[in-house]
């Protein structure tokens, strides 16, 4: 029968008061609504799964493989993921509240125990005494949490893929490569700029609005997502860190393993943007690292919690840009390990590259600091103005 209803409701939705009647009809609709309402709240709101949660699937290049991170159902079916900002809810002090629809994150279990070892006093609450949000953010309270849930993931051990397993966490030769996917990228990267953006970086952006804000008082995408020489700048470091390290007593390694995890997801998106500019971007990381040798492994799409858990066990950890890839730095660094961040710092004075020159995103953005753009396309070392 339903099949046959829906099929008339979509083309001749009268012709169902001749079969069913007025009493009928009416039971029918209450009988679609209450099933549509069960699906929007199963959905965050909207009747369709939301198209802007796309798993991002980049072909496999060279030595590559892929773990699909494993999504647990209860979680996703009550937890608007796109809307969950880790980073910002144990941050900011003045940051976002974390929400009821939270409550069954980490972000909120930290709150808790904060609010527990602190009597109350590092928490903000609202007039009936629920907890917002931290106050502070102190790194062995939350990594402790990240450490338990680490151990829980060890013990679950669920395989995915080729016999590896999402669920285990990374091995300590791993290098962990944290990319900010999703809402920076989609909604404010041109597909026409993605590859000139991983090959330039900076360098493309004029030197007055790199830290401004555009008019939804957001920061450009270069400052999350990592160019080309970001990631040469980490292979100068990790040398360095090697012949450091060669001076002490170390245990014999297995030269010929070169792994490196790229650890993404596309959920952190509020735009209806698709996601062909985050698998552009993904792509252009991948064959960067497999140029250069390594087996790239794809840990993509996992829950946000989770990725938190893995990247933070990671031995080696090369972070983004934005506070959930600072979070996660500062467990790596608690938990002993080493991690490469602000790479950049070198590129910054890197001159305009001697290509054709696109219209890019930033050009109608609105950019303002103190005082607005002056649209004036400065370049190091400025004394030229384009």
């Amino acid at each position: 029968m339903w099949p046959l209803v829906i099929r008339q409701l979509g083309s001749h939705p009268m012709s169902l008061f001749p079969r069913f009647g007025l009493v009928g009809c009416i039971v029918l609709f209450c009988t679609l609504a209450s099933v549509v309402s069960k699906i929007r709240l199963l959905n965050g709101g909207n009747i369709m799964p939301s198209s802007r949660v796309v798993t991002v699937q980049p072909a496999l290049i060279g030595n590559t493989t892929m773990i699909v991170a494993k999504t647990p159902a209860t979680k996703a079916s009550t937890t608007d993921w796109s809307r969950y900002r880790l980073g910002d809810f144990i941050l900011k002090s003045t940051g976002p509240s974390i929400g009821s629809g939270f409550h069954n994150t980490m972000a909120y279990e930290y709150a808790l125990e904060i609010d527990k070892q602190s009597n109350g006093t590092l928490v903000k609450k609202n007039a009936i005494g629920q907890i917002l949000r931290p106050k502070k953010f102190v790194a062995g309270v939350f990594c402790d949490i990240v450490k338990k849930h680490g151990i829980e993931q060890q013990q679950s051990n669920e395989l995915s893929g080729e016999n590896l397993s999402s669920s285990l966490l990374p091995r300590p030769g791993d290098i962990v490569v944290h990319l900010r996917l999703g809402d920076v990228l989609d909604r404010q990267m041109l597909w026409e700029e993605t590859e000139d953006a991983f090959n330039y970086g900076l360098s493309i952006v004029p030197s007055q609005i790199r830290n401004m804000l555009n008019v939804n008082t957001t920061a450009g995408w270069w400052s999350y997502a990592k160019s080309k020489c970001y990631y040469e700048m980490l292979f100068k470091k990790l040398k360095e860190a090697k012949t450091v390290a060669a001076k002490q007593p170390q245990p014999p390694e297995d030269e010929d393993e070169k792994r490196v995890i790229i650890v993404g997801s596309v959920i952190h998106n509020l735009s209806s943007a698709a996601n062909n500019i985050s698998f552009q971007y993904t792509k252009l990381v991948q064959q960067f690292f497999v140029d250069h040798g390594y087996e790239v492994i794809m840990r993509m799409d996992g829950l946000p919690d989770n990725d938190m858990v893995w990247m933070s066990h990671a031995a080696v950890f090369v972070a983004a840009g934005g506070r959930f890839s600072e979070v996660a730095s500062e467990c790596v660094k608690y938990f002993g390990g080493l991690v490469f961040d602000r790479l950049d710092e070198p590129c910054l004075n890197a001159p305009r590259p001697n290509i054709a020159m696109k219209e890019y995103s930033w050009e109608k953005d609105g950019w303002h600091g103190k005082d607005k753009w002056s649209g004036n396309k400065n370049y190091p070392p400025e004394d030229t103005i384009w």
